[in-house]
């Protein structure tokens, strides 16, 4: 990224208007960001925090964060998956169904994770979103963990639909994630739609999740797959998408879902595991 001006101090990223990061530098910076949060999960010692809050600091802070997400999620850089959901159910029929029930209330959707405010703007006339993020760069997005959000206390406190767009890759632990999935179903009405976004590498190159666990999971806590895309990163396709419905409500699964266990041996395998 071009700083114009050589300065002595360094400047963080958000200081500087109207650039924009290379894809490249974008994703280091916000694999930078996602090393040192895991971090602070696990770390106690008051030092060792200081240090990683210190290294957040010198990366930009968390507003430097915020803005690599966004431009990451821009549909300039193929980030915005929104259209991909929508473009599913149309296919399903669900949209025209929305538009053609005179008198229906809209599809009441929560996005998980909004780093844009406008993604579903061209589709208001049918969609009612809430739009919560850690952290909000907007005053539509509410500010909220999806793992401390209040519980629903009724059906009209669920959803409709519920869109999480490279979300659960953040999540810091496998149980974590296994309670992330698990929640994903109480919040949303039966037959309620859900839209799962990972990067394809999470249960392609695993060495604890592959696509066909990864879908018994999610059969496990009420989910039924409808859609399915999965990138093939050899031809620089690095997305998987997923659409599914609610039709169960959590059972309790296979004892190896709790388990982390080698599904893949090789070489230059990732970590990525998710526990229920």
């Amino acid at each position: 990224m071009a700083l114009g001006k050589k300065n002595k101090k360094k400047t963080p990223i958000t200081g500087v208007k109207s650039q924009s990061l290379s894809s490249k530098k974008t994703k280091s910076i916000i694999n930078s960001f996602h090393l040192l949060l895991k971090k602070k999960k696990t770390i106690k010692d008051p030092n060792q925090l200081s240090e990683i809050d210190n290294e957040i600091e010198k990366l930009g802070g968390m507003a430097a964060y915020q803005h690599a997400s966004t431009i990451g999620q821009s549909s300039s850089r193929g980030g915005d998956s929104s259209h991909v959901f929508i473009a599913w159910l149309t296919e399903l029929g669900v949209k025209r169904e929305y538009l053609g029930s005179e008198g229906r209330d809209k599809m009441a959707l929560l996005e998980i994770g909004a780093l844009v405010h406008n993604n579903y703007e061209s589709e208001r006339k049918w969609i009612d979103t809430e739009l919560i993020d850690l952290k909000s760069n907007h005053p539509i997005i509410r500010e909220q963990d999806f793992l401390q959000r209040p519980l629903p206390r009724n059906e009209d406190d669920r959803k409709d639909a519920v869109s999480s767009s490279l979300v659960l890759n953040f999540v810091p632990t496998p149980v974590e994630r296994g309670q992330f999935l698990i929640r994903l179903n109480t919040f949303l009405k039966p037959n309620g739609y859900l839209f799962m976004v990972l990067p394809a590498p999470c249960i392609t190159n695993s060495r604890y999740l592959t696509r066909d666990r990864f879908l018994e999971m999610l059969n496990t806590v009420g989910f039924t797959l409808l859609k399915e895309k999965i990138g093939d990163t050899k031809k620089g396709s690095r997305i998987a998408y997923w659409m599914l419905k609610k039709t169960a409500e959590p059972q309790r699964g296979r004892a190896e879902l709790s388990k982390k266990s080698v599904l893949l041996e090789g070489a230059n395998l990732n970590n990525f595991c998710i526990l229920i």
